[in-house]
């Protein structure tokens, strides 16, 4: 449920960056604790009218960004 919450904040900033500052795409929102965990939230792109994330959550030290950028490439190309 965090998660799902965290999304739906996250699509609520994307969306503002694009009609208040004029960021046209968000490549990512990415989250850290103080625990040093972070939650690295990516738009996909947008399927019959709704708008898909990938969600990871980062253990501390772990790594994230080149696996992520893969997966979106896969997708795309669906």
């Amino acid at each position: 449920d965090g998660l799902a919450a965290l999304t739906a904040l996250c699509d609520d900033v994307c969306l503002r960056a694009e009609r208040d500052v004029g960021i046209p795409f968000v490549d990512e929102v990415s989250l850290r604790s103080e625990t040093r965990k972070r939650v690295v939230v990516r738009p996909l792109g947008e399927i019959d009218g709704t708008r898909m994330y990938l969600v990871v959550e980062v253990p501390p030290k772990g790594t994230w960004r080149r696996a992520t950028n893969r997966f979106c490439r896969f997708v795309a190309r669906r």
